[in-house]
Parts: structure tokens; C-alpha cells; sequence
């Protein structure tokens, strides 16, 4: 972990407290990362599966098309999915982290603070929860799907799987795990005094910082996300 500055007594129980809830912090965030861009580059190996056979004739190797397209798409909205469950279960565990270490009362629905990015961070929260709740389908009849139409944008009665197949913009997906670990770095910030110094920096050199920290280079993922299926 990098060196990091602060106001606190780095002697002091609160300082250690902090840092337990960081390193907790970064180990789901990277858990979630790595897992989603290695699984999104096998996938993408898999999509080029070569699907032409010689010795059948037309109709058969179009069927082993769509096949491998089918599949393939299929897949990719399911890693999108699972990244999206992941990093709502992530913002659940640094609550809970934040009240049992830190003894701060946080709800993200009424707190009155105001971190970075937090628009997005209630996105994942509400999408988590559909996907739990409501088979991934969006009806506004549930809180997490209300907020989702009416707040957010997002078309009401619509699957999730079309949305990330689609490539949908409101979902923001090339930075969604970066956004809420920013989210995450800042709110720590505000409500336990702790300055992460990544937050002082510029981008795009902060992104990249985070990135390398939390994705170890040696294993070659890269950092570049146009979208969740691509």
C-alpha cells in the first residue's frame, strides 16, 4: 500500500481504525475489479471462437454463429450483472464497516453529506437490489426500481440484461468501479477525517493510480473499459 498522509496520531487507535476500514476497502474493490476485467477478457477470447466448419454446409455453420454469438452475449450481461451485485454487496460491507469500526451512523438515503459521485453510488445500490428482489426486471413498483426510473432515467419495465447489452450510457459502466471506490475514498473522508492523498490528484493520473493499485500489473488486465460487455 502506498504511504499515506494524514492529520491523524499515527499511533492513535483511531488511525488504525481507519486503516483497517481502508484495507478492507481495497481489498473487496480489487476483488470486484480483477475478477470482472479477467472474466471480460476470457469472454472476449471466447467470442472469437471460430465457428466456420469446412465440412458442414451453410445452415449448420450458420447455426454455430449464432451459437457463439448468442452464448457470448449472454455471458457478458451475466459478468455485468455479477459486477454490479458485487460492487452493491461491497457498498453494503464498508457501511457496516464504517458503523462497527468507525461508529458512524450512515444511511445513503438520508445522510446529508454529500461525497463524490454518490448519484452513482445509489445507481448500484438500487441496481443490486433489483437484481436480488425483482429477477433484474425493472418495475417501479419497488423502491430500488422507483429510484432507477424516476431519478436516474433508466426505462421502466425493462431487463437489466438489455440495458448492459445495449451498452446503456446511464449506467456509465466504463467507470463504475473506479467511480465508487472514489465514492467510498471520500465518504471515509467525511465522516471519519481521513484525506486519501489519491483524492488530491488530477485526472487522468488518479484513475491510473487507483487502477495499478488495486489491479496488480503483473497481470496484464488492462485498464481500459469501454463498456461492461466489450
Amino acid at each position: 500500500m502506498d504511504r499515506l498522509v494524514s492529520d491523524h496520531d499515527m499511533l492513535s487507535p483511531e488511525f488504525f481504525d481507519v486503516m483497517g476500514v481502508l484495507s478492507r476497502l481495497d481489498v473487496r474493490a480489487s476483488s470486484v475489479w480483477v475478477s470482472h476485467l479477467a472474466t471480460r477478457e476470457k469472454l472476449n477470447q471466447l467470442a472469437s471462437t471460430p465457428w466456420t466448419d469446412p465440412d458442414l454446409d451453410r445452415y449448420a455453420n450458420k447455426s454455430r454463429m449464432k451459437e457463439v454469438g448468442a452464448a457470448t452475449m449472454n455471458y457478458m450481461a451475466f459478468t455485468a450483472e455479477s459486477l454490479y451485485s458485487g460492487l452493491a454487496t461491497s457498498l453494503e460491507d464498508f457501511w457496516i464497516d464504517l458503523r462497527r469500526t468507525g461508529r458512524v451512523k450512515y444511511d445513503i438515503w438520508k445522510s446529508p453529506l454529500q461525497p463524490v459521485n454518490l448519484q452513482e453510488a445509489k445507481i448500484v445500490r438500487s441496481i443490486g437490489n433489483v437484481i436480488k428482489h425483482n429477477q433484474s426486471i425493472l418495475e417501479r413498483k419497488s423502491e430500488a426500481a422507483k429510484f432507477l426510473v424516476e431519478n436516474a432515467g433508466f426505462p421502466n419495465g425493462v431487463e437489466l440484461k438489455m440495458l448492459f447489452i445495449s451498452d446503456d450510457e446511464r449506467l456509465k459502466t466504463a467507470d463504475m468501479t473506479y467511480l465508487i471506490y472514489l465514492y467510498c475514498l471520500d465518504l471515509l473522508k467525511l465522516t471519519m477525517s481521513f484525506a486519501h492523498p489519491v483524492l488530491a490528484l488530477a485526472e487522468p493520473d488518479r484513475r491510473m493510480h487507483v487502477f495499478e493499485h488495486l489491479v496488480p500489473p503483473l497481470l496484464g488486465l488492462s485498464p481500459v473499459q469501454r463498456n461492461l460487455a466489450g
